[in-house]
């Protein structure tokens, strides 16, 4: 397991939020880009209750919407593809995936994580700077159980 990866699970599976969740739903931690996976504290995730279909870009523009920011969100220390959906990140299978995130600058990633099976290069162009048919569906937030939460339809 990435080290990254590592050091963001142990702090936010230390305190889980208190939110009723399904068999299909995840705990999503999302860290800022001004903070370092180092030195962050539990209290500087940002938590999300997501259904496993959904899309990393989904999750992606939710949280670019509610911080005002574009970001790309990155697991270990490579940026997630687009497509990936949440469930496939569920690595130590405690329905709790973690996110540190970056400014989006722009450019495309060299090759994203979970973009293994993508062989082409248009395709791996896709990722977050796609537009028409092929980008996925807006999501529609259920109500907030608390002021930092947000949870997926």
């Amino acid at each position: 397991m990435d080290e990254y990866r590592e050091i963001l699970l142990k702090k936010a599976s230390s305190s889980l939020p208190n939110w009723p969740k399904g068999p299909n739903d995840f705990y999503v931690a999302i860290l800022s880009h001004e903070k370092h996976v180092r030195s962050c504290e539990h209290k500087d995730l940002l938590w999300l209750k997501v259904r496993g279909k959904h899309t990393v870009a989904q999750v992606r523009a939710f949280h670019n919407n509610r911080v005002g920011r574009k970001v790309l969100l990155c697991d270990g220390r490579d940026v997630v593809s687009d497509e990936t959906q949440i469930r496939h990140l569920n690595y130590q299978r405690g329905e709790v995936v973690v996110f540190w995130t970056k400014l989006d600058d722009g450019r495309p990633p060299l090759a994203g994580l979970h973009t293994a099976a993508v062989n082409s290069r248009s395709r791996i162009d896709m990722g977050a700077h796609s537009v028409g048919p092929s980008s996925p569906a807006p999501v529609s937030p259920l109500p907030v159980h608390q002021s930092r939460a947000n949870q997926f339809k």
